[in-house]
Formats: structure tokens, C-alpha cells, sequence
């Protein structure tokens, strides 16, 4: 005679694509993009000073004429945003498109304009009073800033202008560097800047 067990019940639980740490009072966890870890009230995005990454999607190179012909079509007041600006559009979740790119020149980046456009999505978060972010590794995904130097540029930027409503920051990585991620931000942390 053949005994039959009950099916257990079970559940799927999420482990090892989640990692966490915590600067000052904001968690700072790493977790791949499209699988937000909590729900986000306002997501980052990486863009150009036309706008256009967004738009395209693949971050293509542009001529100065074929640039200032996109721009345009935005009309002929249109000027190209500043580096290391911050657009707000949208509502809940509110989208932050941080002006890290000018198409126009090579590289697209400048780490300066990294730095500058994190201070400004700081100041951004506080005045729309965002408890959680998603923001993308700024520099290095249209460009190829080291992944550390952003790191530390964040961590810098939440240190010297603690947010005072913002608790969870979701870094979007790939998933087999959300590990690394937050174990780079662990040895920024222990170190002097």
C-alpha cells in the first residue's frame, strides 16, 4: 500500500538578491532593477541635457547640429538643462531625472556634474518629503564612471546633507553586483573623506 502526504505549504521567500546598509539614517540597499525591494515613492533616473536618454533609450551619440536640431524641436526658447540639475516630473511616484549627460561632448560625463546632480536630488527628495528612492548607479549607466567613485559621491552627498525625511534608498544594480555594491559602501564607510 502506497502512504499519500499532505503537500506542505509553501512560500517563496526572497533571499540573497537583497543586500543592505545604512548610512546615517538611511538604508542604502542594492537589489536588481525591476524588482523594487519596498515600495518607492520617487525613482531617479540618469539623463542629458536635452532630455533625449529617456527618450531613446540607448544613450546614442549625437552631433552638435543633430543636437541642436532635437532641441529644436522643443521649440526655439528651448535651452539645454545644466549639468548636474534635477527635473521633477510626475506625481507619486514622482519621477527625477538627475542632468548628469551633454551629448555633445566626450565623454558625456563629467564626475562633477555626478557630484552635483546627487546634492540636487538630495534637495529634491527633502522638499517633496520622499521617504524612499530609486536611483540608479548615476555616471555609469549612459557612461563609464567607476561604480566606486559614485559610492562615495553618494555616501558624501548623504552625510553632508542628511535628508530628513528620506529612510530607504534603493540602489538598481545588476543582480550579481548588488553584493559588491554594498561591500564597497561598507569599506567607504570605515574609511576617512
Amino acid at each position: 500500500m502506497i502512504r499519500v502526504y499532505p503537500r506542505p505549504h509553501l512560500r517563496l521567500i526572497q533571499g540573497g538578491l537583497n543586500c543592505s546598509t545604512q548610512i546615517g539614517t538611511v538604508e542604502v540597499l542594492a537589489a536588481p532593477d525591476g524588482r523594487p525591494p519596498f515600495k518607492v515613492e520617487g525613482f531617479a533616473f540618469e539623463e542629458d541635457t536635452c532630455l533625449m536618454l529617456s527618450m531613446s533609450g540607448n544613450g546614442a551619440r549625437v552631433s552638435r547640429d543633430q543636437l541642436s536640431g532635437i532641441c529644436g524641436v522643443y521649440g526655439s526658447d528651448f535651452e539645454p538643462l545644466q549639468p548636474g540639475s534635477v527635473i521633477v516630473k510626475g506625481k507619486y511616484p514622482y519621477r527625477l531625472f538627475a542632468i548628469v549627460h551633454d551629448l555633445s561632448c566626450e565623454p558625456s560625463w563629467r564626475m562633477r556634474w555626478v557630484r552635483a546632480a546627487l546634492d540636487n536630488l538630495m534637495l529634491e527628495v527633502d522638499r517633496l518629503e520622499l521617504r524612499s528612492l530609486a536611483l540608479p548607479l548615476l555616471g555609469s549607466v549612459h557612461g563609464q564612471m567607476d561604480v566606486e567613485r559614485f559610492l562615495i559621491m553618494l555616501h558624501q552627498s548623504l552625510l553632508a546633507m542628511p535628508p530628513r525625511f528620506l529612510r530607504r534608498v534603493w540602489l538598481m544594480t545588476a543582480a550579481e553586483a548588488c553584493g559588491t555594491v554594498i561591500r564597497e559602501l561598507e569599506v567607504i564607510k570605515d574609511r576617512d573623506f
